[in-house]
């Protein structure tokens, strides 16, 4: 076996997996109802759980009742930039919690549609790593997929939204993805409310543009793109926005660096 130790453990979340369990059923306690609708994907952030958690996990919570045959985590890289998006195809994924096998098939098949297999990017990146232990809790013994963007930009990003919605079986898809950047509450909520509002048009070549302009704002925008498109294929009628927060909020105060946080759910 080939495996993915953590890395952010103890950095993102906790690293003792006693209390990153009963953190995580803390957050599911506490996440109200999710809609029962058949859900194909979600976009979940990816900043430290006492963040982020609490909006996290109910994009997690909307695979729960239902099976699929993997859950796919496509996160943008924040250290290094490539071209084509990239596929771990290790065999495992480790987080204090134990172990996450990687559907092999589905690797398979991506790399047979033009993504590229190569582990070594992802080590050093902490927005697919925070969504594992989530899966572990909520739907432990599914396989996973880990899926990096390097470029953003719409024509890599179709790539790969059409290649997912070529995969045999049921995906689950899980965009990672923090919103707005930047110092002013005000800007963070006007440019994130944007950014929502697009995204829940299910446009992915719109929502491509906006990014381009800097209209609107996400930090994995060419994961939420590869999920919109594929989405399209799949015949997606609608989606939800769950629950929206931003850093401030969550640390009760109106100044300084702000971040936002949104969960919103595709529905066939």
């Amino acid at each position: 076996m080939e495996i993915r130790n953590p890395v952010f453990a103890d950095h993102f979340y906790p690293g003792d997996p006693t209390t990153l369990k009963s953190m995580i059923e803390t957050f599911i306690s506490q996440a109200g109802a999710v809609p029962e609708d058949e859900i194909c994907g979600a976009v979940a952030p990816h900043a430290g759980y006492q963040f982020s958690g609490g909006v996290a996990v109910l994009s997690h919570l909307a695979y729960k009742d239902e099976e699929f045959d993997r859950i796919m985590i496509i996160g943008p890289s924040h250290k290094s930039y490539f071209w084509e998006p990239r596929v771990d195809n290790r065999s495992h994924w480790r987080t204090p919690l134990g172990d996450s096998e990687i559907d092999q098939v589905a690797v398979d098949h991506l790399v047979s549609s033009g993504i590229v297999a190569d582990s070594g990017v992802f080590d050093p990146e902490h927005s697919l790593e925070v969504q594992l232990p989530f899966i572990q809790v909520i739907s432990p013994g599914t396989k996973i997929v880990p899926v990096i963007v390097g470029d953003q930009g719409f024509d890599s990003c179709k790539k790969l939204g059409d290649a997912i919605s070529r995969l045999p079986g049921k995906t689950f898809v899980i965009a990672s993805s923090d919103l707005y950047h930047g110092y002013s509450l005000d800007e963070c909520r006007r440019i994130d409310n944007h950014t929502i509002e697009t995204v829940l048009g299910l446009d992915p070549e719109r929502f491509s543009q906006e990014l381009t302009a800097e209209r609107a704002m996400a930090c994995g925008g060419g994961p939420i793109v590869a999920l919109l498109q594929h989405c399209r294929q799949a015949g997606v009628g609608s989606a939800k926005m769950l629950r929206y927060t931003n850093s401030n909020e969550v640390m009760g105060v109106s100044g300084g660096y702000c971040v936002g946080y949104v969960s919103i759910v595709f529905l066939r």
